[in-house]
């Protein structure tokens, strides 16, 4: 994870600076929401003259137009000729608590949708190297009008994000250990709940754009030993799905038809 200053000059000297302060929120929103900054709201501040933020990415190149969808492509536009000037982006240095490792594949076989209440990185992984995989990297299923007309410049990873929001919410609500963390852990857990529903539907559509097998992670908080964990058949289909040997180190289950992966209770007896 790399610590980025992103900064504008402010060569208009009639521009409203409260107003480009708003268009800079709607910048971030937009790269976080692709996956190109992992800050929906950065640190943000005024010296002198320039407008300066600083974000986590992924990679050193997160911030390149080439990855911008439309949304951060029109609110950059907007910000540079609200100040006349370009964008300005400097890796200041990588954060040494997050260190997650980027996926590399040209062409990955297969993807894991997963995350939990911490996770500063992107909820998807490589099925190949287990690497974590930038959001802007996957090509985006398109968004459709009120009247079901397809909008070509419309293509984003809001559906994907929306998912991650709520799972980390559940995943908060368990940790706690309070209110809700039996319907959190549900949420989580059973492959039929609402988040599941949501999730496994995310899982769908980036198949369908990527053409390989997208597999959606149960979370496992079983109160059972670890032997009768192992007994346990795939939920949906009713099959075995014991890996000889874990996945990635992580995964224990998995059903290839169902595409569902999980791991042994880490709750046992």
């Amino acid at each position: 994870m790399f610590i980025q200053e992103v900064s504008i000059e402010i060569k208009n000297p009639n521009v409203d600076r409260q107003a480009l302060i708003y268009k800079m929120d709607d910048f971030f929103n937009a790269a976080s929401k692709n996956g190109q900054s992992q800050d929906a709201f950065p640190l943000t501040y005024l010296h002198e003259n320039r407008l300066i933020c600083l974000t986590h990415t992924l990679e050193k190149t997160s911030l390149s137009r080439k990855n911008d969808n439309v949304y951060v492509k029109r609110y950059r536009s907007e910000l540079e000729k609200m100040c006349q000037a370009k964008f300005q982006v400097k890796t200041l240095g990588k954060d040494v608590n997050l260190t997650r490792r980027i996926c590399r594949c040209r062409k990955p076989s297969s993807y894991i949708l997963w995350t939990t209440f911490d996770n500063a990185h992107s909820p998807l992984e490589c099925g190949d190297c287990g690497d974590n995989v930038p959001l802007y990297r996957i090509p985006k299923p398109p968004v459709f009008d009120d009247k079901g007309y397809e909008d070509p410049g419309r293509q984003e990873c809001f559906y994907i994000n929306m998912w991650e929001y709520a799972y980390q919410a559940c995943s908060r609500l368990e940790i706690l250990s309070g209110f809700g963390e039996r319907w959190a852990t549900r949420q989580m857990q059973d492959h039929d709940s609402g988040l599941s529903k949501d999730g496994r539907k995310v899982c769908r559509d980036i198949e369908k754009m990527v053409g390989v097998p997208v597999y959606y992670y149960l979370y496992n908080y079983r109160d059972i030993t670890q032997e009768q964990d192992k007994q346990r058949k795939c939920p949906e289909f009713g099959g075995d799905w014991l890996l000889e040997e874990p996945w990635h180190r992580v995964f224990d289950f998995r059903c290839e038809p169902c595409r569902l992966v999980s791991s042994i209770t880490c709750n046992s007896r």
